[in-house]
């Protein structure tokens, strides 16, 4: 935070596995600057491998695993509201069980051959294969913000885009999730990045989200992606921007998110390039 406010940038996101401890310590400086922290992710579990996507989370049927992931919310509402923040970004989880070798197969062919008809193929019979499951996560999806909205009912809780095909809710789950707390502080956060490799795989068109979500859309993730890397500059990978340009409205929160190792120093030229985007 220090280090970005010295480069100009004085309102941020915090994310990370490690981050809550210093989420105050961050708030701070960023007051310090005039400046502030917009939202907090929610910590998430990962995979055996280390990356993303990990454990079912919020949306375990599960009871035991799905309070972990509340758990976990709920310090995440704690250490925002210790940042200055009322904004809580939650990763709602995947399927259990099959996720974990499908997701490792589906990225080993897209690194290997890209992008196939045959990879969206084997990517829509599998959804169609676990639709019942889909259903049974989604009711736990549920039960669970419904403990999160009752514990903190002033946070202000936000769905992100999930990263997996395997991931909830896709645009009309999440319609039928709003539907189900229609007064509570729960909304919506775009990813474009992952709105990207959901559509390379055949899962769902970029523009679906925002088509359908845009009256609980608070905020937008730009980053780009390719069957490559992911957090890459905006510009460089697979997102339609063009046509997210046009659906991003005024009111919403826009957030650049690269990959960790991306020089600080490089921030500004990249800021250029998403403004030239129409941003």
């Amino acid at each position: 935070m220090r280090e970005l406010a010295r480069l100009g940038h004085r309102h941020v996101v915090l994310d990370g596995a490690a981050l809550h401890s210093d989420a105050a310590a961050a708030g701070r400086v960023a007051r310090e600057k005039k400046g502030s922290v917009v939202a907090v992710f929610a910590p998430e579990d990962r995979g055996p491998d280390g990356r993303r996507p990990g454990a079912p989370g919020l949306c375990a049927t599960r009871r035991d695993t799905a309070r972990t992931a509340i758990r976990a919310a709920l310090a995440a509402a704690a250490a925002a509201a210790a940042a200055g923040t009322p904004r809580v970004i939650v990763r709602a989880g995947r399927l259990p069980a099959i996720g974990e070798d499908h997701e490792r197969t589906w990225g080993a062919r897209m690194e290997e051959h890209g992008v196939s008809d045959a990879l969206r193929a084997d990517v829509r019979r599998t959804l169609a294969a676990e639709k019942d499951a889909r259903e049974r996560c989604l009711e736990a999806l549920c039960r669970s913000l419904h403990e999160l909205l009752k514990a903190r009912p002033d946070t202000n809780w936000l769905l992100e885009t999930p990263v997996s095909p395997l991931g909830l809710p896709f645009p009309a789950e999440a319609e039928m999730v709003f539907a189900e707390f229609p007064k509570a502080r729960l909304g919506y956060w775009h990813d474009s990045g992952n709105a990207a490799r959901l559509a390379a795989l055949g899962a769902v068109p970029q523009d679906e989200w925002l088509g359908r979500l845009t009256p609980v859309t608070r905020g937008v993730t730009l980053t780009d992606w390719s069957p490559i890397a992911a957090r890459m500059p905006p510009g460089s990978g697979n997102v339609q921007w063009r046509a997210l340009r046009f659906q991003v409205q005024s009111g919403m929160f826009r957030v650049l998110a690269l990959d960790p190792e991306y020089p600080a120093s490089l921030i500004d030229d990249t800021l250029r390039e998403v403004a030239n985007l129409g941003f």
